[in-house]
């Protein structure tokens, strides 16, 4: 099975990154700045609900699945990377434009950390200490993150090893986003063994449990990675499939299936149901979306730096965290009011934006040049 270089339109996906993105921020500003709903109802017990409580209740069920959003990131990963190697599978060269496309925002990341880490050594080092008792895990992320600047974890970090405990957590994805770069290349030579060998060892993975971070890819997020490949293989077919399904289905069916996960994940966090249905609803929303040419101009904005945003949102939440605590906006001990982290959303993607501008942009536009040099 040989991988054939497809006809599409990528500005159009840049909205299916865009919507993961900003989801996964949204799940992260209300999980970092609201006690959650189990705090909630000690306060507000389910008997003396207003219209205004099942309205905080129903932000908290829409907002939890940025697991199954950075599977559709993954997914959505497979199949560009399907389409970089379909036309000139080069080794080295694919590395060193994706070292060059990604790194220096990673670095960029690491750097606003470091940022927002000194100026809650200085303004609250409370954070650090283990005094503050609280549920909520924005504390764990200051406290694991004790050791940032030490010589091994810095040289940890730069070498893709972070530590996910700390105020890079979401930067576990960007582990494995880096060992499917390093292996892409040699498994898309063999298409038809990769897809079969990927769904044996997914299978596995149902009852191989470990900490290893190999053992995790290829039992558990490389099968995500094959799936958008194998999208990107058959696009032409599943653009036949979604031809007849109208707008209004289309987001019913996405609505039904984004309701379904919430269900799964109410039930049993981080469910591999939840996650698969992820991965379908990406593939579904890829032919659909690159089918009907359906464009949202706003999403395909933030979609362009969607990395960016993905790469900085955690450590800007965390640092408004340390403004509106010190301001009193917010109250440390037990994080009530329910909407004041929807004001974080915003910021984030302002921030992520000027960044943007700063460094993805002009590598982008760097490797735009080098392309149509070659050409």
């Amino acid at each position: 099975m040989n991988l054939k270089k497809q006809v599409v339109n990528f500005s159009i996906l840049d909205a299916l990154r865009g919507f993961a993105a900003l989801y996964v921020c949204i799940a992260h500003a209300r999980g970092l700045l609201w006690m959650g709903m189990g705090q909630y109802l000690k306060l507000h017990p389910y008997n003396s609900w207003k219209i205004y409580d099942y309205v905080v209740a129903s932000l908290m069920s829409l907002t939890k699945l940025s697991g199954e959003f950075v599977i559709f990131f993954f997914v959505l990963s497979g199949f560009s990377i399907a389409h970089s190697l379909a036309s000139k599978n080069d080794y080295l060269p694919f590395l060193k434009k994706r070292a060059l496309r990604l790194y220096p925002t990673y670095l960029l990341g690491l750097l606003w950390a470091s940022v927002v880490l000194i100026i809650a050594m200085v303004y609250s080092p409370q954070y650090f200490t283990g005094f503050l008792n609280n549920d909520n895990i924005l504390f764990f992320r200051f406290q694991n993150s004790s050791n940032f600047f030490s010589f091994k974890q810095i040289i940890n970090n730069l070498l893709y090893n972070p530590n996910t405990k700390s105020i890079i957590a979401p930067y576990w994805s960007l582990v494995y986003e880096v060992i499917f770069y390093l292996l892409a290349p040699l498994f898309i030579l063999r298409l038809s063994w990769y897809v079969i060998i990927s769904a044996i060892l997914f299978v596995l993975g149902f009852f191989i449990s470990s900490d290893s971070t190999l053992i995790n890819y290829f039992t558990n997020y490389n099968f995500y990675f094959m799936v958008g490949i194998y999208s990107y293989h058959i696009i032409p077919t599943l653009q036949k499939y979604v031809k007849g399904i109208s707008v209004p289905l289309l987001l019913t069916v996405s609505a039904v299936t984004l309701g379904c996960m919430i269900v799964i994940e109410s039930i049993s966090p981080d469910n591999i149901f939840s996650m698969l249905l992820s991965a379908t609803l990406s593939v579904f929303l890829i032919a659909n979306t690159l089918q009907k040419r359906i464009r949202i101009n706003w999403l395909e904005k933030i979609g362009e730096f969607s990395y960016t945003l993905y790469a900085t949102h955690f450590q800007t939440i965390l640092l408004l965290f340390i403004v509106y605590d010190s301001t009193g906006v917010i109250n440390t001990s037990n994080l009530i009011n329910p909407i004041i982290w929807i004001t974080a959303v915003p910021i984030c993607v302002i921030v992520a934006y000027l960044f943007y501008l700063a460094t993805e942009k002009k590598i982008k536009i760097y490797l735009n040049n080098l392309r149509s040099t070659k050409v």
